[in-house]
């Protein structure tokens, strides 16, 4: 026997031309969008009336056509305009408010072909709009700008957007595919400068300054940038015009502590910037050196050495210093043979050279006298492989190795400890790339993800692609706590206790914020930040879930 269903309909000839959405209007009604404008219908009694919505901008919205309703609370319907834009109605005050995004030049006309409306579990809405998917902060009413990491909703001719029970964001669209966005993702908020076709630029190298201030390669370009707002102060630029040889665009950078900052490229030398007074200079090996075989202007690495020298490995034209006071270059002996790509100055001023070719060697720069680390493959404590990429000192001076593997070198035995990652065992490289305020190593496995490993319990816990993570190239731990990463698509700011679940329930769970007791607060970058309110919303409500003690 099949269950008996009843339907109903309510001819109405401003419903002819189509219903797009219905949401509850109060207790005995429901609030009707369609073609023919917006309605209100009691459900017991069946009549039909337009709402009486304030005049807004010189329209009436009653009779223009709408495409989607969003209820976000009982006081608030957000309502999207097929044409007109997206609007705020409050019930309770009687206002209607309307919200446009604005081009960033000022010169295209405005979107207002709203699509579709959807709110996810952080507070933030999104609105889809012919063009693409827009993110907006219900609490600023203003539009975020975002930048897709690679692909994201484009134009088309309807879009379509849910929530799940796991908080999924779903994005469906007539012309442009199915997309989803997990919460998971933002597990590493990202950060990033847009180039001139808007996708994200490629950040390298991280460089803090005396004002507390960071110094971020990217393309070619150095931007400074204060944290505390992600106000960009100034962008130099480094190469004018000229483009890297291979790979990325800055390959390494140093700070001399003598008010300049030095970076390396491929193929375009060395180059430095005074960022007292924005001054640039290029230095190339190639038009001092002529006996060098191969003369690349590659510097891959930089490290400080005793009073005004740096020491650069230059990959085929094997170890170089540079005097930076007399702004000329010298041969440091090297093995003919020998592919420099990697340098660290540990504690004692030894410097570790990673060679591609040869292994690894400690060189001690007043000298120049090395000890060979020789790669046996059947030795417990030797190197994994005759390529080291590249070697850490940890803030306890522990000196990480990576290379196929990552291993830790043993001073007492003189020899290396394999730590091994199970789950990321067949990455390419492995790169340590820094601490975190509690010790524990980030390791990028290339290609695969993120390990980060706990030295007390030699155990990692794992990231990739699926937490939002970047591919990272560098990584720099803030005074704060926090964890700075730069990689193929700008940057993440995280701290690293965010990415643990807690070991044990905490006695206070902080589960909603609200503001005139209706206005859900976006808790996307809401962690250390300053939430300001304008004098009228002045009624905070805090919900939590707190243990009882007993």
């Amino acid at each position: 026997m099949a269950r008996h269903a009843r339907f109903r309909t309510i001819p109405f000839n401003g419903f002819k031309d189509g219903v797009a959405r219905i949401d509850t209007w109060d207790d005995s009604s429901v609030v009707v969008g369609s073609f023919g404008g917006i309605f209100v219908v009691n459900r017991r009694t069946g009549r039909i009336s337009r709402p009486g919505l304030p005049r807004v901008e010189g329209m009436v919205l009653d009779t223009l056509p709408v495409n989607t309703l969003f209820r976000e609370n009982p006081r608030k319907l957000w309502i999207g305009m097929a044409l007109h834009g997206l609007y705020l109605l409050d019930q309770v005050g009687g206002s209607l408010t309307g919200y446009h995004k604005r081009p960033h030049e000022g010169k295209q006309p405005r979107n207002d072909r709203i699509q579709e409306i959807q709110q996810d579990r952080s507070g933030t809405i999104w609105i889809a709009t012919g063009d693409g998917v827009d993110m907006f902060d219900p609490v600023s009413g203003t539009y975020k700008g975002y930048i897709p990491n690679s692909v994201a909703p484009g134009k088309s001719m309807w879009t379509r957007m849910s929530v799940d029970s796991a908080g999924t964001l779903w994005i469906s669209t007539a012309d442009d595919g199915l997309y989803y966005l997990p919460p998971a993702s933002f597990r590493f908020p990202h950060y990033a400068l847009a180039d001139p076709t808007g996708r994200p630029m490629e950040m390298e190298t991280i460089n803090r300054w005396s004002d507390g201030t960071y110094w971020v390669a990217a393309e070619g370009k150095v931007a400074q940038i204060r944290l505390v707002d992600l106000k960009v102060l100034r962008i130099v630029d480094l190469f004018k015009g000229e483009k890297s040889g291979f790979g990325q665009a800055v390959w390494a950078s140093h700070d001399d502590g003598k008010g300049r900052l030095w970076f390396g490229t491929w193929g375009l030398g060395l180059y430095s910037l005074e960022p007292a007074t924005g001054r640039v200079r290029n230095y190339r090996f190639s038009r001092q050196l002529s006996d060098l075989a191969n003369k690349e202007d590659v510097c891959r690495s930089i490290v400080g050495t005793a009073g005004d020298t740096l020491w650069i490995a230059a990959y085929n034209d094997k170890l170089l210093s540079f005097d930076t006071r007399q702004h000329t270059f010298s041969r440091i002996p090297h093995d003919v043979r020998g592919q420099a790509i990697h340098l660290m100055k540990d504690r004692s001023g030894s410097i570790w050279v990673s060679d591609e070719m040869l292994g690894l060697l400690v060189v001690d720069p007043s000298t120049h006298r090395s000890e060979f680390l020789a790669n046996d493959s059947t030795g417990p404590g030797s190197l994994s492989n005759i390529h080291p990429y590249m070697t850490y000192q940890d803030p306890r001076g522990r000196i990480w190795i990576g290379g196929k593997d990552l291993g830790l070198w043993e001073p007492e035995s003189r020899s290396l400890k394999s730590v091994v990652n199970d789950d990321f065992a067949d990455a390419i490289q492995v790169l340590p790339l820094g601490s975190d305020s509690r010790g524990r190593l980030w390791v990028n496995y290339a290609g695969k993800g993120l390990g980060i490993l706990d030295p007390n319990t030699n155990s990692f816990t794992n990231f990739d692609n699926t937490d939002g993570l970047l591919y990272p190239i560098s990584m720099t731990s803030l005074q704060d706590g926090r964890v700075m990463l730069v990689g193929m698509r700008g940057m993440v700011l995280v701290h690293p206790d965010s990415l643990y679940a807690p070991g044990r329930a905490p006695p206070l769970v902080i589960s909603r914020v609200s503001v005139n007791d209706s206005l859900k607060v976006s808790t996307m970058g809401f962690s250390n930040a300053t939430l300001r309110l304008p004098y009228d919303q002045n009624v905070l409500e805090i919900e939590f879930a707190a243990i009882d003690p007993g």
